[in-house]
C-alpha cells in the first residue's frame, strides 16, 4: 500500500527505528499474533524470572515484517524494549536471548539495540547473516502474565509510553482521570503561582459548574472567561480574590530523612516518565505491594524495595494506620496545576533535597476562595490531592541540587473517604485523627459518652478479618500449595484491578 506521501511504505530494516540506547534491547523472533507491542511485552516479561529484580521494560517499537521464512513464507518481526539502565538491560539480555516458548511456538533472540542480530530458525529463513543461538526452554505451563514488577505503569497496547498496569496508575497520562493545566512552564520563579485560568482548568467540570452557579454566571465558559488573565470582566477581582494561608508540615526525624534521601539518590528511574503530561524531570508511580514479593516461599524480588522501605518508614512515623496503596515519587516536579482524580482519600506529602528557596506545595479549596502554601521541605503534610494543587518554582532549578517529593495516596474504594479538607492544618503525627482506613477515631465512644455502633462494628469486622487471615497463613504453612497451583493463583490475581486484588494479596 502507498503511504500518505504517495511513496511506497518501507518494510523491515528500511523502516525508521528509534535511536539506539545502551539500555535498549533488540528482540527478534516474533511472528503472527506475537508481533505486537503487548504480546512482546508479555513474552519479555515471562522470559525474565521474578528473582532477577528487573523492572518491566517499555516497548518502544515493533516491526511486524522484518524478514520472511522461505519454507513457510511467514513474516518474522522484531521489536525494541528499553530498560531502566544499561546494567539492567545487560542482565535482561541473558534471560531473553534464547528463550523458547514451546506452547507459543516462539523462540526469542535478543541483542543490544545498537547491534541487532536476526533469528536463525532454520536454513530456510531469509536474512543477511546466520547467528547461532542456544535456546532455553520455558515450561509451557508457566503463565506469561506472572507479576514481577511493582511499577504501576505499563505501555499501552500500541506500544506508546502511557497507560497503567491493571488500571492502577496515578491518573493515566493518556486519559482524563487527572486534569493537568500546563499554561505556565517549568520556569516558574519562587513565590509565583500559575495564572487563575490555569488553576481553574485543573478542576473537573462539575466543580467549575458549581462555581459558575455560585457566581451567577450562565456557563463554565463564562466563568473561565471572567477569571482569565487580562479579562475585563467587571467581577474579575471578586472572582479571583483568594485568602492565602501559609502552613508548614511536621518535621521528619533526621535519620528517616537521611535514609530516604539515600534511597532516592540511588533509585534507578524508569526510561520514561509515568506522567509525561506533568512538568517533572522524573515521575515514578509504584504499588505499595508486589504480589509474591513478601512471601517467604516466593522468589520474587521487588525492584524498588529499598526505596519503598525507606518511604514506608517515614509514613509509619507520621501515621502508621494510613492505608496507602501507591507511591508517587518525583524529581524536580514543578508547576502543572492538577487534580488527582483517581485518589479515593487524602494523601501525605514530603519533599527533600538540596534545592534553593521555594518549592512549596500549593493547594486550592474547592470553592476557590482559599489557597494554602504548604512548606513540605523535610516535613510531612496532610493534604487532599482531589483539590487542585501544584508546586512553586525554586532557586537553582535545573542545577545539580534536586528537589525530591514522595506522595502516599489511596486508590482502593475500600479505604475511600470524603473530601473534608484541602489542607489539614491541625494534623500532627500520632494525634489520632482520621486515618485512611476509614475509621474516624480509635475510641468506640461518641463525644457525649454514647456507644458508637459503627465504630464497634468496624472494630469487630477488623478482628474477624485478622482472625481469618491468621487462619489462612497457618493453613498455608501446614499445607503448602504446589508450585503449579501457586503460579496459577498469581496469574489469576494479576489480571484483576488493584482495588479487587487486595484480598488475594493478603491470602498469598
Amino acid at each position: 500500500k502507498n503511504g500518505r506521501g504517495g511513496g511506497k511504505r518501507p518494510r523491515g530494516n528500511a523502516r525508521h527505528v528509534p535511536e539506539a540506547s545502551d539500555a535498549e534491547l533488540w528482540v527478534g523472533g516474533l511472528h503472527g499474533e506475537h508481533a505486537y507491542p503487548r504480546a512482546l511485552k508479555r513474552l519479555v516479561h515471562a522470559a525474565i524470572p521474578g528473582s532477577s529484580g528487573i523492572d518491566q521494560p517499555i516497548v518502544r517499537l515493533v516491526v511486524r515484517k522484518g524478514w520472511r521464512e522461505k519454507e513457510t513464507g511467514r513474516w518474522i518481526g522484531y521489536g525494541f524494549v528499553r530498560f531502566r539502565d544499561a546494567e539492567e538491560a545487560s542482565a535482561a539480555l541473558t534471560h531473553i536471548d534464547g528463550a523458547n516458548f514451546a506452547a507459543e511456538g516462539v523462540s526469542l533472540v535478543a541483542n543490544f539495540a545498537s547491534a541487532p542480530k536476526p533469528l536463525k530458525l532454520s536454513s530456510g529463513v531469509e536474512h543477511k547473516k546466520d547467528v547461532e543461538h542456544t535456546h532455553r526452554e520455558i515450561p509451557s505451563n508457566e503463565p506469561l502474565s506472572r507479576v514481577k514488577s511493582d511499577s504501576a505503569f505499563e505501555s499501552s497496547a500500541d506500544g506508546s509510553a502511557c497507560g497503567s498496569a491493571y488500571g492502577s496508575a496515578r491518573g493515566s497520562a493518556c486519559g482524563d482521570s487527572d486534569s493537568d493545566a500546563n499554561d505556565d512552564g517549568p520556569g516558574m520563579t519562587p513565590g509565583r503561582d500559575p495564572g487563575h485560568l490555569a488553576v481553574a482548568r485543573a478542576w473537573p467540570r462539575r466543580t467549575l459548574e458549581a462555581r459558575a452557579r455560585a457566581a451567577g454566571l450562565h456557563s463554565v465558559d463564562a466563568y473561565l472567561g471572567a477569571v482569565a488573565d487580562g479579562s475585563n470582566h467587571p467581577r474579575r477581582a471578586e472572582l479571583t480574590a483568594r485568602a492565602v494561608r501559609f502552613v508548614r508540615g511536621a518535621s521528619v526525624p533526621r535519620p528517616l530523612l537521611a535514609n530516604l534521601r539515600r534511597a532516592l539518590d540511588a533509585v534507578r528511574w524508569p526510561p520514561v516518565s509515568h506522567r509525561p503530561k506533568v512538568d517533572s524531570e522524573r515521575y515514578l508511580v509504584l504499588r505499595r505491594e508486589v504480589l509474591g514479593a513478601n512471601d517467604p516461599r516466593s522468589d520474587v524480588v521487588d525492584p524498588y524495595a529499598e526505596l519503598k522501605n525507606a518511604a514506608g518508614a517515614v509514613l509509619r512515623w507520621a501515621d502508621p494506620r494510613f492505608r496507602y496503596d501507591h507511591l508517587a515519587v518525583t524529581r524536580n516536579f514543578v508547576g502543572s496545576p492538577h487534580v488527582d482524580g483517581e485518589d479515593k482519600s487524602h494523601q501525605y506529602a514530603v519533599a527533600l533535597g538540596d534545592y534553593g528557596r521555594g518549592g512549596e506545595l500549593c493547594v486550592e479549596s474547592e470553592d476557590g476562595t482559599t489557597r494554602w502554601v504548604v512548606d513540605t521541605r523535610d516535613s510531612v503534610a496532610r493534604v487532599d490531592g482531589r483539590c487542585a494543587h501544584w508546586v512553586r518554582g525554586w532557586r537553582d532549578f535545573g542545577t545539580n541540587r534536586p528537589r525530591y517529593s514522595v506522595i502516599y495516596y489511596v486508590t482502593r474504594p475500600r479505604y475511600a473517604t470524603t473530601v473534608s479538607f484541602a489542607v489539614d492544618e491541625g494534623w500532627s503525627p500520632g494525634d489520632g485523627c482520621e486515618s485512611g482506613d476509614g475509621s474516624a477515631s480509635p475510641h468506640p465512644a461518641g463525644g457525649d459518652g454514647s456507644i458508637d455502633v459503627a465504630a464497634l462494628s468496624l472494630c469487630a469486622f477488623r478482628s474477624v478479618e485478622t482472625a481469618v487471615g491468621n487462619a489462612v497463613r497457618v493453613a498455608g504453612t501446614l499445607f503448602p500449595w504446589p508450585r503449579a497451583m501457586e503460579t496459577a493463583w498469581e496469574a489469576f490475581a494479576s489480571v484483576l484491578p488493584s482495588e479487587g486484588r487486595w484480598w488475594l494479596i493478603r491470602l498469598a
